[in-house]
């Protein structure tokens, strides 16, 4: 994964050179070193001086996300989060602290991906035997489906009490093992070794956007107060204005 890395660096740097000060994200990264072909990703970009363009397309989607994220955890890119011209909050990608010693050889990436199986086309005389396997095997199933309906004509007659016993192990057996060293971790978009700092991450994100939350009410309620306390202000003095009039008005009235 080393190299895939540096031509990775190396799409970045030529990208920046036409991207003219603007941002360049992870996403616009990675589906340019897959060699996507979509104009909401290679519009103002010139794609035959863009030195590094489509070297990844052996991965899929879903591999070249996995790499990328990959190459940032390790510090090979650096993610900022910047405003944009229209005022949002955007994430932009850099090179990171490990780029130049990846350069050098000095550092190295390693990834592990599953292995995938082919699918073949079948010839002639594997369609003879699979017709033959499939004409013993409806033999089978035919014997199967009749030993099957004599032994359910045989459990009917027992009691319950096994049938309470089937029903407690298809509970067991509809159990799914969602832990973390289970074979799907191969397929999935991050390594093992990151899972710990990316829960840490978001556990913080999600501190300080309770906090963010927290601050707004304290803010709301001192605004609504603030705003009584000026409607009573306003409300006494009229009062006594008011107060004042009649008074004035009824020594006139004398």
């Amino acid at each position: 994964m080393s190299n895939d890395a540096r031509t990775i660096l190396i799409l970045l740097q030529s990208l920046e050179g036409q991207r003219n000060g603007y941002g360049i994200t992870l996403t616009l990264l990675s589906e340019l070193w897959r060699g996507t072909k979509a104009v909401s990703m290679t519009r103002f970009i010139t794609l035959s001086t863009l030195v590094g363009y489509g070297n990844g397309s052996k991965y899929v989607k879903k591999e070249t996300d996995r790499i990328a994220h990959t190459l940032v955890l390790e510090g090979i890119l650096r993610e900022t989060s910047e405003v944009n011209g229209s005022g949002y909050p955007a994430t932009y990608v850099s090179r990171g602290i490990n780029a130049n010693a990846l350069e050098q050889g000095k550092y190295e990436v390693i990834m592990n991906f599953g292995v995938k199986k082919d699918v073949r086309g079948v010839t002639s005389k594997g369609r003879s035997s699979e017709s033959r396997k499939k004409s013993s095997t409806e033999e089978s199933k035919k014997r199967k489906d009749t030993a099957r309906s004599d032994q359910e004509g045989k459990k009917r007659r027992k009691g319950s009490d096994k049938s309470k016993k089937k029903n407690k192990k298809k509970k067991k057996d509809d159990i799914v093992d969602l832990s973390i060293d289970s074979e799907d971790d191969a397929t999935s978009v991050l390594p093992k070794k990151h899972a710990k700092k990316l829960f840490s991450r978001l556990s913080k994100a999600h501190e300080a956007w309770v906090r963010e939350v927290r601050l707004l009410t304290y803010l709301q309620t001192i605004l609504l107060l603030a705003h009584i306390s000026l409607f009573l202000v306003y409300r006494r003095r009229c009062q006594t204005l008011m107060f004042s009039v009649s008074i004035v008005l009824r020594k006139i009235c004398k």
